[in-house]
């Protein structure tokens, strides 16, 4: 999109990146801690339908789910003393000691440092177990762990199963404790939505082949219905 020289008006600079195709519509706050300055809607959020975009519209927040959720809900728990970023990964998934991966610490997961490479998915994988089994018996580690920076959902993957396993808790119970309550994100959650009457739609290029209304978008996310750490905000 063409980038503003600053003298436009916030709904001016969104209405353009819709006449240019960027997306069919959005929605943008500008804002301070003293409050927000300013918003801007435009164009439409489901142009199948021709439904407006409104101020309300709920999007898939897709990979804003590792900063938002899941790395805020694993410094949480560092705070309140149940993990540490040293922990091995084995300390808390169990069924990875004898792993090299087990070896990897949380740290290393938060910061993209793991040596996993960026991604894996199966079509056959269709719950929580499915995705950890299947990438267990897959050799997603292509470097020694803290060798390299590399962006990975697989990292997140891990990092929330490892804080399911410190905490015996669900991620949408960690997200609602210590995220979306404190934060009063009172519109947000994980996994799909039931409903979908203000939601965004997106479109599954590559395994559904549809529009989608308030179903994850990210394979991984979808197939572990929320629980995956790396998307299904």
């Amino acid at each position: 999109m063409t980038q503003s020289n600053g003298d436009e008006s916030l709904e001016a600079v969104l209405t353009r990146g819709v006449e240019e195709g960027a997306y069919p519509g959005a929605v943008a706050a500008v804002g301070t801690t003293d409050g927000i300055e300013a918003v801007g809607v435009v164009g439409e959020r489901d142009p199948e339908r021709g439904e407006v975009m409104t101020r309300e519209t709920i999007f898939d927040g897709a990979s804003l789910t590792k900063p938002v959720v899941t790395a805020t809900m694993a410094l949480s728990l560092v705070e309140a003393g149940e993990i540490t970023l040293s922990d091995e990964l084995r300390r808390h998934v169990p069924n990875l000691d004898g792993h090299r991966r087990g070896g990897i610490r949380l740290l290393e997961l938060v910061t993209h440092s793991s040596g996993f490479q960026p991604y894996s998915f199966s079509e056959e994988w269709s719950s929580v177990e499915d995705v950890l089994n299947g990438l267990e018996n897959r050799s997603i580690l292509e470097a020694e762990p803290g060798s390299r920076n590399e962006y990975s959902c697989l990292n997140f993957v891990y990092l929330a199963a490892a804080l399911r396993g410190a905490t015996e808790c669900s991620l949408g119970e960690l997200a609602e404790q210590h995220v979306f309550g404190p934060a009063e994100m009172e519109d947000s959650s994980l996994g799909p939505l039931s409903d979908t009457g203000d939601v965004a739609a997106t479109y599954d290029h590559d395994y559904r082949d549809r529009v989608l209304r308030g179903a994850i978008h990210d394979p991984l996310g979808w197939a572990m219905d929320g629980s995956s750490g790396n998307a299904g905000l």
